[in-house]
């Protein structure tokens, strides 16, 4: 597919018969055409839930009225921050991406997914629910981009050459990051980190330009990570990976309303699928790449590659709080500033139980 096919959208218009009201239902609008750059090709969040949205639930809902041309990025040639720029621009309608990647933008997009935000999928999607008016906001406000759901890619976990035994194993390694956070968190463990997108991790970690990778066990599953790392540790280092998909708003303003509300309720599908996905990833992802016969979504590592999962002690995960606590949050905090922060004390924060400094 030609990425000039996959940019190009239509729409027609049918009009709405006077004698019927024009809710969100299917027979009430208008034929839609629309490209979307989905996630990556390789991971669960395109093939378990947005492949089959964009290819059969929504046209099947629509009564084949809407149509998609839904691509990967990876497939398409671009990654996740170029792909939300051009749907910030109106080069394509719809797009997924990742708050921590246009965090530079504006830091609020990183408070949606700081390390440690939700040990479980409900705790994580509680703290997602309290942040999404700020986040919708300020994606209109920033991105040019109307928030039409949210979905984790599970828990990002660490993985690495060599057996890791504790906290300090990760003293003087080459760490793969995505997000600045990240970052923070390994360099007080005395970490190298070092910035490497989703596409070139494999190729960095095979060729010693990283030790270690930050990313969720069932991404690194289905990208095969586990045929040269050997253990995984089950400690939120970087997030759920909260990723979201969105609408250039200029686009999304000039469709009827009737099409808009029938849209958002499906985009409300798209986003149960997600988290529902996310949810199963976690311990799917750590027993794939363990060798496990519960594998289901994802690549049941060969014999002799099999990856040993370790769980941090307690005195692994009270390190973990602290440094959360005291510098995660508070150079975050630091660089959002008082009124983002106070923002975030009053959603997040209450749910997850944490008071970021104001000041």
């Amino acid at each position: 597919m030609s990425m000039r096919r996959l940019l190009k959208s239509s729409s027609a218009v049918v009009v709405c018969l006077a004698a019927l009201s024009c809710g969100a239902h299917a027979q009430e609008i208008e034929e839609l055409s629309f490209a979307v750059i989905a996630a990556p090709s390789n991971v669960n969040a395109w093939k378990q839930v947005q492949k089959p949205f964009y290819e059969q639930v929504l046209p099947e809902a629509s009564g084949g009225k809407i149509t998609v041309e839904a691509t990967p990025h990876n497939e398409a040639g671009i990654d996740m921050v170029e792909a939300t720029r051009m749907a910030t621009q109106g080069v394509v309608n719809v797009v997924n991406g990742a708050f921590n990647q246009i965090a530079a933008d504006d830091p609020r997009f990183a408070g949606i997914d700081l390390p440690g935000i939700g040990v479980t999928v409900e705790e994580a999607r509680a703290a997602v629910e309290a942040y999404r008016d700020v986040v919708a906001k300020r994606l209109e406000e920033v991105e040019n981009l109307k928030l039409l759901a949210t979905g984790p890619n599970t828990m990002q976990v660490i993985l690495c050459r060599g057996e890791i035994t504790d906290l300090d194993y990760f003293k003087g390694k080459k760490v793969r990051v995505w997000a600045k956070a990240m970052s923070d968190y390994m360099e007080e463990l005395g970490s190298v980190t070092v910035t490497i997108p989703w596409e070139e991790a494999l190729p960095a970690l095979q060729n010693g330009v990283a030790d270690c990778g930050i990313t969720s066990p069932s991404n690194a599953n289905n990208a095969r990570w586990w045929e040269v790392l050997d253990s995984q540790m089950v400690i939120p280092l970087g997030g759920w990976a909260i990723n979201f998909t969105a609408a250039n708003l200029d686009w999304w303003n000039g469709l009827p309303v009737e099409t808009q509300a029938f849209l958002e309720e499906q985009f409300g599908v798209l986003e149960e699928m997600a988290w529902k996905q996310g949810g199963l990833d976690l311990q799917d992802g750590l027993d794939c790449n363990a060798g496990a016969d519960s594998c289901q979504f994802g690549i049941k590592a060969e014999a002799g590659r099999e990856m040993t999962t370790i769980t941090p002690s307690d005195a692994d995960m009270a390190r973990h709080a602290e440094i959360m606590r005291e510098s995660v949050l508070a150079n975050w905090a630091s660089d959002c500033g008082t009124e983002c922060v106070v923002e975030w004390n009053q959603t997040v924060g209450k749910v997850v139980g944490l008071t970021a400094p104001e000041n």
